[in-house]
Parts: structure tokens; sequence; C-alpha cells
């Protein structure tokens, strides 16, 4: 992302905040994270070869992707009656609106979504629901190995609504203090120079911050302890479409293979159903016949009556 104003100072400025707000939101690197899905797709990754990014307002719950923007709009509305300098009152003005589109927008990002829990009745509910749900662990250094030079990216999800708003906070007074200096600096005064002052700061700060959107979650999903694969910025070109009962959606392919050619997987758990002995005697002959030979095979403990 390039900018016309913000200069290599700036930039790093910026950068910084990224990164060690990146840090704050971390989580100790687990060895192994599990992906939860349903029988017709634990088939299509295994036969394969490759996870799905969907995009994430076709995700089950299409308002978390705005939780951050909804913390944003709140406090940029609080900060602006206290500014004081017309160019604060303009950019916050600029960025409130900027959110608003994009609420209004499908985002331009795609998340395949990992978790710690090996055994979780709340996932069993989301992914299988009254029918056979499936959890496939996958070794995470080579999973990483797998997904260097892709683009692609490893992210945890932070659920501490109290640390997102204190991120919120600090990212619109980086913003002012950063743009507030370049515009002093630039010394612009006609009306159209200041619009596309603004319009080209926004843009490259929105696009730095933009990273951490689909990573804050609301404290209600904390249970789920949640990783993403994250893809910004698809080409028309790369995605994929798929038929839905009730949509058509667009996903991204993660090809994530070995260097044997397999993806980087260690067991398969055989979600709570009414039929899981019969699934797991299939899946064990597909991960025999597609070349896992070592994989095994397991049955959840949760009960089926609880799901």
């Amino acid at each position: 992302m390039e900018t016309r104003f913000l200069d290599v100072t700036d930039q790093q400025q910026i950068s910084s905040f990224c990164r060690f707000w990146l840090n704050r939101f971390s989580r100790p690197t687990q060895s192994h994270l599990y992906h939860y899905t349903d029988s017709s797709g634990l088939i299509g990754i295994l036969q394969s070869k490759m996870l799905r990014a969907s995009n994430i307002a076709y995700l089950n719950d299409a308002m978390e992707y705005k939780h951050v923007a909804d913390i944003a709009q709140a406090r940029i509305h609080d900060k602006m009656s206290d500014c004081c300098s017309q160019f604060s009152k303009l950019l916050l003005k600029g960025a409130y609106h900027e959110l608003l589109l994009g609420q209004a927008d499908v985002p331009n990002v795609f998340v395949s979504c990992l978790s710690e829990e090996r055994d979780c009745l709340s996932q069993w509910r989301g992914y299988g629901g009254p029918h056979a749900g499936f959890a496939i662990r996958f070794d995470v250094q080579e999973l990483m190995r797998s997904l260097e030079n892709t683009g692609i990216h490893l992210l945890p999800c932070n659920y501490d609504e109290a640390l997102h708003k204190e991120f919120v906070d600090e990212a619109l007074q980086m913003s002012l203090t950063v743009t507030q200096a370049r515009f002093e600096k630039l010394g612009l005064s006609s009306e159209e120079d200041v619009r596309a002052y603004i319009k080209d700061v926004l843009s490259y700060i929105f696009w730095n911050l933009d990273w951490f959107a689909p990573a804050l979650k609301h404290s209600s999903f904390a249970q789920e302890n949640e990783w993403r694969l994250l893809r910004r910025g698809a080409e028309v070109g790369d995605i994929e479409f798929l038929a839905k009962p009730t949509m058509v959606s667009g996903y991204v392919p993660v090809q994530c293979r070995r260097a044997d050619g397999l993806l980087p997987i260690s067991e398969v758990m055989v979600g709570p159903s009414k039929n899981a002995d019969l699934s797991a005697f299939a899946i064990k002959a597909l991960l025999q016949k597609l070349g896992y030979k070592d994989v095994p095979v397991t049955r959840s403990r949760s009960p089926y009556r609880a799901v």
C-alpha cells in the first residue's frame, strides 16, 4: 500500500505501532491446532490437499468482523467532541465515514479458522450440528513452513474487550499525532488538497490496521481459543466459489502441503454422531487411499445427546 503524503519516518511509526500491538495480542505458539468441519468439508480438504479461506463476511457470525469497527465508531464519536483543532475533526470525521462504508461493503479478507481445543463441544455444535462433525489436527510448525511466501499469515484471536478499547484509543491517538505533524509540515491550505491528504492517509492507516479486525473477537467466543489463517487483498482470479443452501460464497484455496505433497496433519477426530463408528471406518480407508499411513482416526468423548 503506497501513500502520497506520509514519508518514511511516518510509515515507520505506523509499522512500529502495529508490531507493538501484534505482540500485545499474541499468545504462545501451539504445537497443534484443530480445524473443525463437516463431512463434505473433510472429504474436500483431504482430497484436494488444501484448506479453504472463506470471505469473512460469509462466516456463521456475520457481525464478528464489525466488532472492532463498532468500538472505533463509538470512540471516534466521543473524541470528536473533545478535539480542538479543525484538522483533527476533519480526520476523525473521515475515519468515521470510512468505517461506515467498510461495514456496508464485503471486505476483501479471507480466513480459515483453527482452534487450540481438541474436543470442543461448542465447535461440534457449530460445525456438526445434528450431523457428523470432524476435527483435523494440523502440526503448526509444518503448517507455517508450507505457508512461507504465500501471503497467508497465522494470527491468534483475542477476546479481551478492555484491551480492544485500549488498542482503538491508542490507534486513534497515533493516527492523529502522525498525520497532524505531517499536515503542518506540508502546509496544505486548499480544500481540495486537504481532502486529498485525509483520504490518502486514512487509506494507508486503515490498510495497516486492518490486520487486527479479523483477530479481535467478542468475549463470548473466548472458549474457542481460535487462531486464523488470514489473507487480504485477493485478486478476483484467486477466488473460487461455493454453492450453499441460501447463497453463493467466495473462498481462497490455501495450499499447505508438506514436501511429500500431503497435508501436515496428524489426527482426524470424528465428532459425536449416531454413526461415528461407520464414519471412522470410512475415514481410515480414505486416509490410506490418499497416502496418510500413520494418521490416527479417533472418536470424540463428548456425549451425542449434549449436541
